[in-house]
């Protein structure tokens, strides 16, 4: 198994941080949570920062959901949404759990 960590910090409280569509999320947990391939994820707030972990149940796994066309639109409208609001955010941080 691998744990994911990647964290966001906005520059002030008013700001959200990102969810993605209901479409996006929906389709992300049928091809991934639904199927065991994504085990968890979590997203934990504290003050201007928001950490996310997921754990996959494998490297292969985790590569599928970044190669995933769905994914990477809702990863264009991620940064977009980063950008446009001056989120900042970390490379994800990859552990073998």
């Amino acid at each position: 198994m691998i744990r994911v960590t990647k964290t966001f910090v906005r520059p002030t409280t008013e700001v959200r941080f990102f969810e993605g569509s209901t479409d996006a999320n929906a389709t992300i947990k049928a091809n991934f949570a639904d199927t065991g391939k994504r085990l968890s994820i979590t997203k934990v707030v504290a003050g201007l920062t928001q950490t996310v972990t997921s754990e996959w149940i494998n490297q292969a796994a985790y590569d599928e959901f970044n190669n995933n066309s769905a994914v990477k639109e809702w990863a264009i409208q991620r940064k977009a949404y980063l950008k446009a609001n001056g989120i900042t955010t970390t490379k994800p941080t990859i552990t073998e759990i």
